[in-house]
């Protein structure tokens, strides 16, 4: 694990999950582990040098375990390790809080239809009864 400065627990995590794309690595691999094309394809709006960059860092944090197949052609997975896995709560409550965020503020997504795909997706399928918890 790589030493940062910390001032409270909330940067400790922060530090760790922090950033654009980590928290979505996470939740691609929540389920299965996932090869380095596959999981990228899935974020294909990031780019190549940061999405590499935020696997290192998972890794070097032992949040994601990268295993290497002794074949040709060389073949690398991605998966959570049970450390990483402790993380899966935090990003689960980070995702509601966000759907109940763009459902009352839908200016949000205005100009992204992928956005707007995505929660149309969401809030036709899933029980919302998640959003009770954010209740101000």
């Amino acid at each position: 694990m790589k030493k940062v400065e910390v001032s409270c627990p909330i940067t400790a995590t922060l530090n760790v999950v922090g950033g654009k794309w980590k928290t979505v690595i996470l939740w691609y691999l929540k389920d299965k582990p996932l090869r380095f094309g596959e999981l990228h394809k899935l974020m294909s709006k990031c780019s190549l040098k940061i999405f590499n960059s935020d696997l290192k860092d998972l890794e070097k944090d032992g949040i994601v375990k990268r295993e290497v197949f002794a074949e040709v052609p060389p073949k690398v997975e991605y998966s959570l390790t049970e450390y990483g896995k402790s993380l899966l709560p935090v990003i689960i409550t980070l995702r509601e809080w966000g759907v109940k965020r763009l459902m009352e503020n839908p200016d949000l997504m205005e100009s992204n239809e992928e956005l707007k795909y995505f929660m149309q997706v969401i809030t036709s399928t899933e029980d919302l009864s998640f959003l009770d918890k954010f209740k101000v």
